[in-house]
This record gives C-alpha cells, sequence and structure tokens, in this order.
C-alpha cells in the first residue's frame, strides 16, 4: 500500500506541474538617435547604480471622506422603509413561528429575519456631514502617505506648506483629520481657507444643465437627466424580484404588499444598503440588512446608472468638461516650475474636483462613448467610479531628487504611479519616474490657460427655482404614491385576477431561493 501511494504522488507531481518562476527584468532599450555608449560595452560596461530618489516637493488633491447621505435620502430612507417597509414585514413576520414565516424558503428567512432586526442609525446624524468612517480613512490616508514620504515630511517648515479646502465642512474637517496624521500631529497651527466663488480650482463650473441631459425615450419631447432615465428604463426587475422575494405567492395579502414596492422604495432600500454597510446599531450590529436584497446585476445596474451620471456631467460626454481641471492642472503646472518656496500644497475637494483632473489628462477615456445605449454591453470599460473616485480618492504629484541634474515626477492616482509614455526621437520611452521637464511639455498641450465661463446671474436664479420646482415635484409625487398605497390598503385584491403576474420571472426567483 505505501508503494502504491509513493507511485501515486510521483504520477500526481509529474501530472500537476505549478510554473513557478522570476519574472526578467526590463532594460532600458535605445534608439540610435538616443543611446548611452557607456551601456553597450559588453562586460566592460560600468555597473549601474540604482537610483536612490529623495522627495522634495508634493502636490495634492484629495477627496472627503465618507459622508451622510442628502437630506432626500435621509427622509426617503425614513418614509419608505421604517414607516412603510418594515411595518408590513413585521406584522407578517414578526413571529417566526408564524404561519407566514415558516412557508418562507431558507434564504428568505435570512432576510426577512435581518429587515426585522434592522436599525434605521442615520436617522440621528445631520446630511451630508462627514461620518466616523470617513474621519478614520482620512486619517489613515494621512498615515500611510506620510510613511512613503517620511523624509519630505520632517524636513518641511509651516511657511512651505499651503492648504486649501471646498467651502463644505466635511471637506474642511476631512482636510484637518489629514494634515493630523501627515505631520504626526504637529499640525494645529496650519491654516485651513476655504475657496472662494471665484476660484475654478475647487469651485467648478458646472455645464448647463441642458447640455448633461439626455432625451427621455419614455417621453419624447422631454430632456431627462441620463441617470434618472437610466433607473426609470432598468430598475423595474429588481423591484419585481424583491416583490417576489419579500412577499411571495402563498403569503397572505401578497398582491397588495408588493404593489407597496415600487422603484423609489427600491431606490431607498439601495441607499440604506450602501450607506448602512459599514455602520453598527445600539447592540453593534451591522445595519446592512437592506444589502441582503441585492445581488451582482443589481448593484451593477446602479454602478452603471452612477458612472453615466459623472460621465455626462464630470467626464467625456461634453469634450468642453475637460476645460473644468484647467485651473487645477495651471496651478500643478506652476508648482512644478517653481523650485523655491512652497514644498507642500494640498487641496481638498470633492468628486468633481477629482474627476476634472482625470479628464484633464485623458485617463481612462473610452472609445466610442459611453451611452444609455452601450454601457450595458461595456462591463469591462475604463470609467468605473466605483474604482476612479471613491471617497478619500487622490491624486498626487511627487517631485524627486534621483541625482540627475534634473528632477523626476511621478503621479499617482489613488496611490499607485501611474506610467507615462514619452515619444522621442522616432523611440517609445515609458516611466514612471519621468524628467520634469516632460510632464511641464505634457501639460503645455492642454491650454490650462483657458476658463469655461460661469453662468449669468439669471442663469444661476434659473437653475435654483428649477431646482426647487423638482424638489416640489419630487415631493408631490412622493403625497401621489402614499395616496395609490392607501388606497391598495382598502381593497380586497385577490392574487391573479387584477395583478399582472411574469410567472417565467416568479419561477427564476423561486429557483434562486431554493
Amino acid at each position: 500500500m505505501l508503494v502504491f501511494l509513493m507511485v501515486l504522488s510521483t504520477l500526481l507531481i509529474n501530472f500537476i506541474k505549478c510554473d513557478l518562476r522570476l519574472i526578467d527584468p526590463i532594460y532600458p532599450e535605445f534608439s540610435k538617435r538616443d543611446f548611452n555608449k557607456t551601456k553597450m560595452f559588453s562586460t566592460s560596461s560600468p555597473y549601474t547604480i540604482q537610483e536612490e530618489c529623495t522627495p522634495i516637493r508634493v502636490w495634492l488633491l484629495s477627496r472627503h471622506g465618507s459622508k451622510v447621505p442628502s437630506e432626500d435620502i435621509l427622509e426617503n430612507i425614513e418614509e419608505h422603509l421604517e414607516k412603510i417597509i418594515q411595518p408590513i414585514l413585521k406584522k407578517l413576520y414578526g413571529d417566526r413561528n408564524n404561519a407566514n414565516f415558516r412557508k418562507l424558503k431558507k434564504n428568505q428567512q435570512m432576510y426577512i429575519s435581518r429587515l426585522l432586526k434592522w436599525t434605521n442609525v442615520l436617522r440621528s446624524a445631520s446630511h451630508k456631514e462627514l461620518n466616523e468612517r470617513g474621519k478614520v480613512s482620512i486619517m489613515n490616508l494621512g498615515k500611510r502617505l506620510n510613511a512613503k514620504l517620511k523624509e519630505f515630511t520632517t524636513t518641511l517648515k509651516k511657511d512651505e506648506i499651503e492648504v486649501l479646502s471646498a467651502i463644505e465642512d466635511r471637506c474642511v474637517i476631512s482636510a484637518r483629520k489629514f494634515i493630523g496624521t501627515f505631520f504626526e500631529g504637529d499640525a494645529d497651527d496650519i491654516m485651513i481657507p476655504v475657496a472662494k466663488y471665484e476660484d475654478q480650482r475647487l469651485e467648478l463650473v458646472k455645464p448647463k444643465s441642458e447640455d448633461t441631459k439626455v432625451n427621455d425615450s419614455t417621453k419624447p419631447g422631454t430632456l431627462i437627466d441620463v441617470e434618472d432615465l437610466y433607473f426609470k428604463l432598468n430598475c423595474w426587475k429588481i423591484t419585481k424580484k424583491i416583490q417576489l422575494i419579500l412577499f411571495p405567492q402563498h403569503i397572505k395579502d401578497y398582491v397588495q404588499n408588493r404593489h407597496k414596492v415600487n422603484d423609489e422604495i427600491v431606490r431607498s432600500m439601495y441607499y440604506a444598503c450602501v450607506h448602512g454597510f459599514y455602520q453598527y446599531d445600539a447592540s453593534g450590529n451591522k445595519t446592512d440588512a437592506w444589502c441582503h436584497l441585492f445581488d451582482f446585476d443589481d448593484l451593477q445596474m446602479f454602478e452603471n446608472m452612477f458612472d453615466l451620471q459623472y460621465y455626462n456631467k464630470n467626464g467625456y460626454h461634453l469634450e468642453s468638461n475637460r476645460m473644468l481641471g484647467n485651473a487645477l492642472t495651471e496651478d500643478l503646472q506652476l508648482f512644478l516650475m517653481e523650485p523655491k518656496g512652497i514644498r507642500f500644497k494640498f487641496f481638498l475637494g470633492h468628486t468633481s474636483n477629482i474627476l476634472s483632473l482625470i479628464t484633464r489628462f485623458n485617463l481612462f477615456r473610452d472609445e466610442p462613448k459611453l451611452s444609455i445605449d452601450n454601457i450595458e454591453k461595456r462591463m469591462h470599460r475604463k470609467w468605473k467610479s466605483s474604482y476612479i473616485v471613491p471617497f478619500g480618492s487622490n491624486i498626487m504629484a511627487v517631485v524627486y531628487d534621483c541625482g540627475f541634474v534634473d528632477f523626476r515626477v511621478t503621479i499617482y492616482l489613488n496611490e499607485v504611479p501611474i506610467e507615462m509614455e514619452i515619444l522621442r526621437n522616432g523611440g517609445v520611452f515609458k516611466c514612471i519616474k519621468c524628467p520634469l521637464k516632460d510632464i511641464i511639455d505634457l501639460i503645455n498641450t492642454f491650454e490650462v490657460s483657458k476658463r469655461p465661463e460661469r453662468l449669468t446671474t439669471l442663469e444661476q436664479d434659473q437653475i435654483k427655482r428649477d431646482g426647487k420646482e423638482k424638489k416640489m415635484k419630487k415631493k408631490k409625487l412622493a403625497r401621489e404614491a402614499e395616496i395609490v398605497r392607501k388606497f391598495h390598503e382598502t381593497l380586497d385584491i385577490r392574487a391573479k385576477k387584477v395583478y399582472d403576474e411574469d410567472e417565467t420571472y416568479e419561477d427564476e426567483i423561486e429557483d434562486k431561493l431554493k
């Protein structure tokens, strides 16, 4: 038996080969016009000493840490989930020994048990304020960058530091938290001024709303935000699935209860999931219960929706959007060209500020352009907001002294160095620590002195009026939805007589729950 096992193991070793190897280092290549003779003397070539680069100047733009959602979202979570859905679930399934709960499949029981325990911890929060996780994550960013730039931070003087924050409290607090850890606590006397309205580095000029909207295919002749149209066209399937999960066919009053779960309530479930994922209630339980209703395809729908939103308003939908980052890019250019004075320049802003630089540097550009019609076929697209601009996202340019005549520069996106490709003398040269002159030459091609024009006072007033009208219309629709909901509660609707069931889709959901 022992001999047999030894023979078997030998056969398996030969059959299952594990290909482990070191990767060959990449050596520099030179063209006939641009070569170094001493690197071509075979074994008589002088030994190449590896670069030892010291960071001497840093330019940094960061987004604030995670925040509490907007007032509208907070209100909808409370109205839709606390006051409508959760009470229905408690009435139907509150007693786990009742017939309704026992009729549920195992997965449904797990989902609904968590929804019954869910606590809305966002109710007591102030809208859009920096939350505790946001404070911790931005402090951790400061710690990590301090560790990477230790030589730099310890030699900085206070008069060599310049900071500018967007006006919102979540940005100012994020800036203060970052500086505290980046300088290891020695930063209380560093001033954090806020950007003035006319400062286009952080106070971006928003494109006209009609330029970023699209035609509403459900209402010809009407313009609509691209994210709203995408949601309107695609959320129904998620809504139907959640209706079937929460209120299966054999549960009492399932038809009228399904009517209460509409697309807007599903949107609130999504936001409760996203903003509750890292939160805990008073008992120490995670408040991510609503996340259990969404699978990969569902989350991909929402990601597509937000990718289109940012693509149209801050990305490549409009060529003019690329000018939004001109003021920041020119600031970076002047910083690189001035070797003395300010050595650490730090901006703390928003998603739109990060994206303004992304588009200005022509990063993550997809061809052809993204649209509602093609985004679902472009799942491997470059433009993915989840990866490009998460909370705390950042772009950093570090100037290094590597012992050469000229300095070197590396540009980092979310702490990952970006490789640059340079065409020179008929050859292609790639670098991460690139000659300072090449970075400046790249920025010179952008015509960064051009600025987008701000809207007139009349146009600004109209936008404010449109915003107020949109908010009033939204509240009116919410009131109408509540009237419809109460109307359905009074009806004695029976199963399939008035409710159009998609039996094929229901069977599909049932199979998933087995």
